[in-house]
Order: structure tokens, then sequence, then C-alpha cells
């Protein structure tokens, strides 16, 4: 017969079990409802169209061509243009400073970029506030692209939700980005390219070009109206053209094969028959 104290005891242990396998069915219930909602945020979230990818696709590969260690001494190319560069409205091209350096644009408290926090300021439309820098970039140097919702109105959190799409720049000697319209506008904003006009919102989608220029820690990019101007910019070339020219000094060429050795002319034809019948002749002995 069972005890009473070995009941009790068994209840006790049952009783203390129940409250953990509860919990443990909570946090997978909370697990699960998260990585739902997570889930459907990305269905729901515009994304950016292919073209926009592309355009902002170029851009990286041009950073990263000028500042490679590759493209350095007495052959160096400093700037170079990008033709047809397309953003859709709505979408804004944001570069994100190295982590410890200053925005460009004036603001009372002139803060220096962190990641996860203020970096640089919203410089377009009758909106002006502090964009985070997303974590997902590091402390580094990063562009990304951006669902702005409206032109005018990027804030802290347009960059940093899940359907951004970021680009660490692992690159020497950058460490800043600006926008610059012409050569010669000041003051110098931080790299906000948005999809649209800045003036009047309506669709821009197709900037004619786009010169990114390297100004020692500083990238320039210049936007222009006149493709033929960022085409005779002075010293720039295509930045396709430069990020292959470094990616084919990285290819190392196929050794020639090594010349085949001189074969000595043999014997003629004539004399190698000539020497097979005297040694088939039949010596005769005489006869005694």
């Amino acid at each position: 017969m069972i005890s009473n104290c070995y009941v009790s005891k068994k209840a006790q242990i049952s009783m203390g079990v129940q409250p953990i396998i509860g919990g443990i069915l909570a946090f997978m219930v909370i697990v699960a409802t998260v990585g739902l909602f997570m889930g459907l945020m990305r269905i729901f979230s515009p994304k950016a169209n292919e073209g926009t990818v592309k355009g902002f696709s170029n851009i990286v590969e041009g950073a990263d061509a000028l500042y490679s260690v590759k493209n350095a001494g007495s052959e160096a190319v400093n700037s170079c243009y990008i033709l047809n560069a397309y953003t859709e409205p709505n979408f804004a091209i944001v570069g994100f400073n190295e982590d410890g350096v200053k925005s460009l644009t004036e603001n009372e408290e002139n803060r220096a970029c962190k990641h996860g926090s203020f970096c640089i300021e919203e410089h377009c439309g009758v909106v002006e506030d502090d964009v985070n820098k997303p974590v997902k970039c590091g402390s580094g140097p990063c562009i990304c692209l951006c669902d702005v919702g409206k032109v005018g109105d990027l804030d802290g959190d347009d960059c940093d939700k899940g359907n951004a799409k970021c680009s660490k720049l692992r690159v020497t000697g950058l460490s800043q980005f600006s926008l610059l319209s012409t050569v010669t506008s000041t003051p110098k904003a931080d790299l906000v390219m948005y999809g649209e006009s800045c003036t009047v919102g309506s669709a821009l989608k197709v900037r004619p070009g786009i010169v990114l220029r390297k100004n020692g820690n500083l990238l320039e990019v210049i936007e222009s109206s006149d493709a033929e101007y960022v085409k005779k910019f002075p010293g720039a070339i295509p930045c396709r053209d430069l990020a292959r020219k470094l990616k084919e000094q990285s290819t190392p060429k196929a050794e020639a094969p090594p010349p085949a050795a001189p074969v000595s002319p043999g014997q003629s034809l004539d004399k190698q028959l000539a020497k097979a019948g005297a040694e088939q002749k039949v010596i005769q002995k005489p006869v005694g």
C-alpha cells in the first residue's frame, strides 16, 4: 500500500514542474508570435524595385572602387560617374558616417555619429530631423537604401526598419559622406538622395548623372541634370569601368606554357632507306 507521504511528495514534484512547463510553452508562444509578426512586416512592407536596387548598388560599387587599396599611386582615379541612376519615389539613398565623425550640417548640439543613434541630419523639405544610423551598419561607414514614406519626412526610424537595404563599406580612408547639387554649392550637407525632388516633391526617378569624388576621407556625391557635364567631369571615368579595372588587377593571369625544345633534324628518308637496305644484305661465303 502506497504511503500518504509518497503520494504527497509526488504531488509536490508534479506541482513544481507544471509552472516550468507552462513558462516554456508561454515563451515558445511569444517567440512564434514575434516571428510571425516580423514575417508579416517583411511581406507587407514596401520593397524597392529592381531599378532602384541597381542604382543603389552602382553607388556602393563606385565608393568601394574609389577607396580600394588597389586604386593608389600615380594612376589612382579620384572621381567616377554614374549615368541614369534611378531611385523610385518614397525611397532615399543615405550615407552614414563612421562613428565619432560629426555631421556636416550645422546644428545646435553638433553630435558625433554613433551606430544605433544620431548620425546625420535630414536636409530636404520642411522637416529636419536627426537620422539614426542602423545597428546593422556597425561602427564604420555605411550606405543604406531606406523607405522614407514621403519626401522631407526622413526620421530616425526610417533607415532602421527591417526592409532597409544597407551595405557596409570595408574600405580604408572613407569616414564621411556629403551631397552637393553642384561643384560649388555650400554648405555641404549629409548624403541623403531622395527619389523625389526636394523642392516640389515631384517624381525625379532618373538622375541624368552622379559624380562620386574622393576628397580625402570625405566622399562627395554631386548630382547633375546634365549628362554631358558628368561625362566631362575632370579626371572622372565610369564607376563600372573603374571597378572592372581593379577586379582584373586582382585576377592572376594564366602562365604561358614553356616553349618546346627545338627538334634536331634527323636523317633524310633516302638515307634511312639506304641504311636499312645495307643492313639486310646477305654476305655470301666463298665455296672452297
